[in-house]
C-alpha cells in the first residue's frame, strides 16, 4: 500500500492520528521504512506507534519529537541505525 500508516482514527478532539503498528523483537527493535521515517517526522503531532510484544502493546504518541541538539538517530527516546543501502550502478551497456 501507499499509506505510511497501518490505521487511522478520529480522537476525542476530533483528530485525526495514524497508527504505525510494529512487533517489538527481542532486543525492543524493529524495523522502520524510510517512507515510514519521512511521514511520521512530517506528520509528527498526529502520529504515534503502538508497539506490541508478546504480553503488552505500547502507545507512543509524537516518536519524533526531539529536544534541542537531539537528532532522529540519537536522542533521549530511541536510537537509530542504518542497516541497508540500495546501490544503483551506472552500467555501460554499449
Amino acid at each position: 500500500d501507499n499509506l505510511q500508516y497501518d490505521l487511522s482514527y478520529e480522537d476525542e478532539k476530533g483528530v485525526w492520528r495514524y497508527v504505525e503498528v510494529k512487533s517489538l523483537s527481542n532486543n525492543n527493535s524493529f524495523v522502520l521504512t524510510q517512507a515510514e521515517k519521512n511521514y511520521g517526522i512530517e506528520n509528527n503531532a498526529f502520529y504515534e506507534f503502538a508497539l506490541v510484544t508478546d504480553k503488552n502493546i505500547h502507545r507512543i504518541s509524537n516518536p519524533f519529537t526531539f529536544e534541542i541538539g537531539d537528532i532522529f538517530e540519537v536522542n533521549e527516546s530511541f536510537t537509530a541505525e542504518v542497516k541497508d543501502y540500495q546501490i544503483h550502478f551506472k552500467l555501460n551497456t554499449k
